[in-house]
């Protein structure tokens, strides 16, 4: 089984990207990856940057992806499909880790759900 760009996606989203929050007031939060310094992404709360910036890094790796861009990957991380390593069969880890103000944050299925779930519901 050879990698597809969906596989490379889900693996290059569970990175463990090097994340920076900043509260610019009580009710405004901006969230940055260093490795990708092109993605901001805003939020009334520290989940809503959060959610907002795990969309945009989703959207740009699938974008890099197709276009055949360069991804610049948090250091030490070596791509497995460069060094002939098989995907595997499940995620390891479906979601990524992300650290805020020091502290990790990680997002749990439920915590998706229920995000997907209000995003669909104010779409409909």
């Amino acid at each position: 089984m050879s990698w597809t760009k969906e596989n490379q996606a889900s693996f290059l989203v569970s990175l463990p990207w090097t994340v920076e929050l900043v509260a610019e007031s009580p009710t405004e939060f901006v969230a940055t990856i260093s490795e990708l310094p092109f993605l901001v992404a805003t939020g009334d709360s520290v989940k809503a940057a959060s959610r907002d910036l795990f969309d945009a890094l989703s959207t740009a790796i699938e974008g890099m992806l197709e276009h055949g861009d360069a991804i610049p990957v948090p250091k030490g991380i070596a791509l497995p499909w460069e060094q002939g390593i098989e995907p595997p069969k499940k995620p390891d880890q479906q979601y990524c880790d992300i650290v805020l103000g020091g502290e990790a944050w990680s997002p749990t299925a439920s915590t998706i759900s229920q995000s997907l779930t209000l995003e669909s519901s104010a779409a409909a």
